[in-house]
């Protein structure tokens, strides 16, 4: 488009017209220009930030995944414990008990008793360190995004107050269009 308004003024009879529409053409390259310069200034600016932020809740939602599995873990070790001493309750009310059975039914509930522990110990520790990281994570990206955010609105503000002094420069010109021109010279 700037490129035929420089054409089509060249073509003008009118000088005046012919100098604003020269102008106006300059004008809209310039805007053109500008506002390229800016959407390329938002992709970086917002998009890296926000893609930044996705990997960030990838990595969250793998982590929570692990931690699911682990307290998966847990509730099957909690029911095996409670499986093994509902066995030895019934051992216990057996009038038939041999001494073997006795043992290794003690050995299983104790083990079975330490390893929900230890699981439990390990879903604890995970959710105290998660709910750390949480209000960090949510510190971290709050001021991120907030930066962002600041940084676009300077940079449009910046890019806006160019497109204003372009177009405010060309106001003269337009202005100059009204006054008094020599008559144009007929053709032929």
């Amino acid at each position: 488009m700037g490129n035929k308004l420089v054409n089509v003024a060249t073509t003008e009879a009118h000088p005046q017209i012919g100098g604003a529409m020269r102008k106006l053409g300059r004008t809209w390259h310039s805007l053109a220009d500008l506002d390229q310069a800016q959407a390329l200034s938002e992709c970086v600016i917002l998009s890296d930030t926000l893609g930044y932020q996705g990997l960030n809740a990838r990595s969250a939602k793998e982590t929570l995944q692990q931690r699911t599995a682990v307290l998966e873990e847990y509730q099957s070790a909690v029911k095996a414990a409670i499986s093994k001493r509902r066995h030895i309750e019934r051992l216990k009310a057996s009038t038939n008990i041999r001494p073997e059975r006795v043992d290794e039914a003690l050995e299983e509930m104790e083990e079975a008793n330490k390893y929900e522990n230890v699981l439990a110990r390990r879903a604890e520790g995970i959710s105290q360190n998660l709910h750390r990281a949480l209000e960090r994570h949510n510190r971290l990206v709050t001021d991120d995004i907030t930066t962002a955010l600041i940084e676009h609105t300077r940079s449009s503000i910046m890019y806006e107050r160019q497109m204003l002094r372009e177009l405010e420069a060309l106001r003269p010109d337009i202005h100059n269009v009204d006054s008094k021109a020599p008559p144009p010279k007929p053709n032929g």
